[in-house]
């Protein structure tokens, strides 16, 4: 009861709050000032970041449909946040668009498909979340300067193999 609570001048107990919601309840109760520079007043001007479980239900629901049709709004969902509040959270957090991110992880996807495997092209395109292979190459031109099919063969020439960083992700639970 000590920890939570502190003895006044009278004998009895009062809670302990910390110093900054302290101004923040003595300023809502009109009697002293809102100081600016508290961390509370700083923590309403600035928008957080997501939390924890989010992030962990965001990369793990993205990591398991990179094959289908993402939506903002279904992550956000997950996230219990609106669309809006999420992706200013999320470019917050991972310091890209939900977009971007997404796109990020198709294509370093499709660089490990083509690096394991001799699927063709177009069946790759369709595990990785495009519609068809030209849309797949535009896309991997766009963020790899190079035509999927390029790319492969410059990492068979150099004999790139194994995981995406040499470790194999495992998103089990």
């Amino acid at each position: 009861m000590e920890q939570c609570f502190s003895q006044n001048s009278h004998g009895g107990y009062l809670p302990q709050v910390h110093p900054d919601a302290q101004s923040i309840l003595g300023a809502v109760a009109g009697r002293e000032p809102v100081l600016r520079d508290t961390p509370v007043a700083n923590a309403r001007q600035r928008v957080k970041g997501l939390l924890f479980w989010q992030v962990r239900k965001v990369v793990f629901y993205v990591e398991a449909n990179l094959g289908r049709t993402i939506r903002v709004d279904d992550i956000a969902t997950l996230a219990g946040l609106s669309p809006s509040h999420f992706s200013r959270a999320f470019k917050l957090t991972f310091e890209d668009t939900p977009y971007r991110y997404v796109l990020r992880r198709r294509m370093e996807k499709a660089k490990f498909l083509m690096r394991q495997s001799s699927d063709p092209l177009a069946e790759i395109a369709l595990d990785v979340g495009c519609s068809d292979q030209s849309h797949f190459c535009r896309l991997f031109h766009s963020y790899m300067d190079q035509s999927p099919s390029e790319w492969r063969r410059d990492a068979c020439a150099a004999g790139v193999k194994g995981a995406i960083g040499g470790q194999v992700l495992s998103l089990a639970t």
